[in-house]
Order: structure tokens, then sequence, then C-alpha cells
């Protein structure tokens, strides 16, 4: 048995019901940065104030019940924060009652890593970090089920960028990419803490408002972000002057009676279509409650 925790790729420890250690494999010390340690808190020295309790605990549910558990730990071995796998299993005698338990300890820090990426990759948009499309309507769906259950309501801005392909034709994607990129900095940090920001593909941006209480606090906050787009953006070494920045924004807002996403998104992108239909050249903004009845915010 120890030949075969010495090949193991995880760190190996036997311990009685005191913590006192009774075997650990190489591979332990490696990964835990404590090679000689007699008691299960020294080693796990290494890991947060938070975690050490975690441990504590679980070894209270060996003592009292002999039972079994599986937890994920931080430990910080010079400075190198590794996030680790801890499983626990509890030795029993004959009786059923604990004598002790054995724990197992693998490093996933690149799997945690790879995790967390791909999962960023999925929700987020690789060009102007706003959320993907599929993300900003996951959001938005669950931020309309939360708002039957608390009785608030969910708005969200559709925000379609005019004249985005002359500046692509003229200028080249690579400007054209930059663009976009400032446009969604200047919706990011103008929004609100709770709400979030999607790219729905080529020109077009989703803003989700969370919790809105009224059809005119969201209107307040499209007209916000409507001054803040009118300014053009200056991009060096392209222009003698900034590129303008038009754009049709339509606003949809729920009280707390509609669930699906696509419909209040549907909303909006008509009343955005109101006001491309309008042929005004500067920002605009149209309203479209749940009713038929379309109200323009100059």
């Amino acid at each position: 048995l120890r030949r075969l925790t010495d090949a193991l790729p995880l760190g190996v420890l036997q311990i009685d019901l005191d913590g006192r250690v009774l075997y650990r494999n190489e591979q332990l010390g490696s990964i835990l940065g404590h090679r000689e340690s007699s008691t299960i808190s020294e080693q796990f020295r290494s890991a947060r104030r938070e975690h050490r309790a975690l441990i504590d605990a679980l070894l209270a549910g060996v003592r009292s019940h002999a039972s079994d558990a599986d937890a994920e730990i931080v430990v910080d071995v010079a400075g190198d924060v590794r996030q680790c796998r801890l499983s626990l299993r509890a030795l029993k005698n004959p009786a059923g009652a604990a004598i002790g338990a054995v724990l197992a300890v693998s490093d996933i820090t690149d799997s945690t890593r790879m995790r967390t990426e791909l999962e960023r990759r999925a929700t987020t948009d690789s060009l102007t970090g706003c959320h993907s499309r599929s993300s900003i309507m996951a959001l938005l769906e669950s931020s309309l089920l939360a708002g039957q259950a608390r009785g608030v309501g969910t708005g969200v801005i559709f925000i379609d960028l005019d004249r985005f392909k002359h500046i692509n034709d003229q200028y080249g994607h690579a400007v054209g990419d930059d663009y976009l990129v400032r446009i969604a900095d200047r919706l990011l940090r103008a929004v609100r803490q709770r709400d979030a920001v999607g790219r729905l593909g080529g020109d077009e941006f989703l803003v989700l408002c969370d919790g809105v209480t009224s059809s005119n606090l969201l209107g307040d906050i499209a007209v916000r972000l409507a001054q803040l787009l009118q300014t053009g953006i200056d991009i060096a070494d392209v222009a003698d002057s900034p590129l303008p920045v038009l754009a049709s924004i339509g606003v949809a807002w729920s009280e707390h009676s509609l669930s699906n996403p696509d419909d209040l998104v549907a909303l909006a992108d008509d009343a955005m279509y109101a006001v491309k239909r309008a042929r005004r050249p500067a920002a605009d903004i149209a309203l479209m409650p749940m009713t038929s009845a379309v109200v323009r915010i100059a």
C-alpha cells in the first residue's frame, strides 16, 4: 500500500481521531509544501484560514458520524497559490465506529484555470469583453424569472450603431474593431453595477437593466447612455476628427409579467427600428412599453 500511494499523482494522508498524522506520502508534501508534519493542522497550515476551519469541520463529522466528505481548498505555497481537491474518507472498526480517516489531496490548479477560461470564452464576446449573445440572453431570462418572484421589473436597451458598415469600408476592419471596443468600454463604464452589457453580434448591443422599478427609470438610464454615445471616437492616425457615433436605441420594460427574454428583446428591437425609420441623424431613444404605443424621448 505504501508503494501504491507513492506511485499515485496525489497526496495521501492518514490520521487518527485526534488529528495526528500516522502516514503521508511524498506527493502530499510536494502539494502542500510541508513534508514533516505531526498533525493535520500543521500539515494544512498553508491553506487559507477559512479552509482550515472547513477541514476542522470535516474532521468533526468523522468523529461524530464517521461521515465522508469532499471539498475544494486553496493553499499558498511560497507565493504559489494552488487549488486543491480534498477527499476525506472515514476509517471504521468492525462495529462501524470511526477510528481515523484517510485524505486524498489533488492539485487541480491547472484544470480549474482551464475550466475558468473555457467558461469565460463561452460567456464573453472575444472582441469587446461584453457578454456573448447566449450569455446575455441567459442572464435576461434569469432576471425576468427573479423579477417575477420579487415583483420588480426588468428592462433592456437595444443599441444599433448606424453607418458602422461605412466605417469598416472606409477605414478597414481593424479600425472597425477598435471602434466597437471603444463603444463597449463606454457602455460597460456607464451602466449600473447590477446591469450587464452584451454584444448580440455585429454592431448591435443589448444592455440588461435588472430590478428596474419603472419605465421612467429605464428611460433615464437610456438617455444617459445615448448622451454618452454621442461623443465622437478619436482613433489615432485614422481621421482628422473623431469618428462620429450614430446610434438608434430602443427600450423595452416589463413589470414582472413577462418571462420570455426573446419577447422583451423583440419589443426593444421594434422600438429601435421605429427610431431608425424616422431617419433622425443623431442618437435617439424609443420607449416600447408593454402596450403597442411608442414613446420617443428626445
